[in-house]
């Protein structure tokens, strides 16, 4: 049963739901991460109208869906990723065989934007999604298995967002000869490439099939101000390493507010497997916090060497 803003209720999860922000994330003791900010455009005061959020974690295998906002006035994405992203590939032997993977995406259902969890085969998978009032122009695509890129034109006012990750094998740690550590990130429009492109790279070992990917949204709106960051997460022998931050218009500069500011996931690096021991559990991973109550600023996580990219916009 899809379970709606209003009564969303599970004994056997952690869940946390907000209305007018994005839900509250425990955090542990932090270390330091790499950092890497930019400011896009200079502030100006507007308001980007935030519809919404909900941060849900479920342990375990089993599949979950959390219901959100109507289609027909919202736009809703992701805005964190934690959890163990395994699961079984299909295998060119087996082609009729079906892949078990991992999941968290924002799907439509029935007139309403869902979040959309399966464990995999792992040890359960979290996720948090930020829904915004804009629908203009909306369109979606997806990337999977190292092969090209999805792609979708640049026009004005056209902004993209992560909306899916699955995997099967393709997060889990560098198989021998991999060259680069697993991604999944979303490519600006440049002089040379006025498009939006997704693209990445997953793991997988010869043969396997549905390995891992994921997919982008899009949709118009004006944004008076925008800012970009890229935050590592610190990593230690316990596999307990984390690091939250204030995001900032530069290091000292004036911190992004919650109010009337939309961030959102465009990124992710590493591995998205867990690892043992595993003392962060289900809020290993990269997420955003942009709850008043907590604090009136825009918040950062990363854990255990994963990294995340995100967009915040006014």
């Amino acid at each position: 049963m899809l379970r709606s803003y209003n009564d969303l209720q599970d004994k056997g999860s952690e869940m946390h739901l907000i209305n007018n922000s994005l839900a509250r994330l425990s955090c542990y003791a932090a270390s330091i991460g790499l950092v890497s900010a930019a400011v896009i455009v200079p502030t100006t005061v507007s308001a980007l109208p935030i519809a919404g959020g909900v941060t849900v974690r479920f342990d375990g295998t089993g599949s979950h869906t959390v219901k959100l906002g109507p289609t027909t006035q919202q736009t809703c994405f992701l805005s964190g990723l934690s959890g163990d992203f395994r699961g079984i590939p299909t295998i060119y032997t087996d082609p009729i065989k079906k892949s078990i993977l991992a999941v968290a995406e924002v799907v439509e259902d029935k007139g309403f934007w869902v979040l959309h969890l399966d464990g995999g085969t792992g040890a359960g998978v979290g996720a948090s999604a930020i829904c915004i009032f804009a629908t203009a122009n909306r369109a979606d695509t997806s990337w999977s298995n190292n092969g090209t890129g999805g792609s979708l034109p640049a026009t004005p006012n056209r902004h993209c967002f992560l909306s899916a990750v699955f995997a099967s094998t393709g997060f889990g740690a560098p198989v021998w000869g991999a060259k680069k550590p697993a991604a999944l990130s979303i490519h600006e429009p440049t002089a040379k490439n006025s498009a939006f492109i997704l693209d990445g790279v997953v793991h997988n070992v010869g043969g396997d099939q549905d390995y891992g990917g994921g997919a982008m949204r899009c949709v118009d709106f004006t944004a008076t101000s925008q800012w970009g960051f890229t935050l590592a997460g610190p990593s230690n022998a316990a596999n307990s390493a984390t690091n939250t931050i204030t995001l900032r218009n530069s290091p000292n500069g004036p911190a992004v507010p919650v109010a009337n500011v939309g961030c959102f996931l465009t990124g992710i690096v590493g591995t998205w497997a867990s690892p043992s021991p595993d003392p962060l559990g289900l809020v290993d991973g990269v997420f955003l916090t942009g709850d008043p109550k907590v604090s009136k600023n825009w918040k950062l996580t990363a854990s255990n060497g994963r990294t995340g990219t995100v967009r915040c916009f006014r």
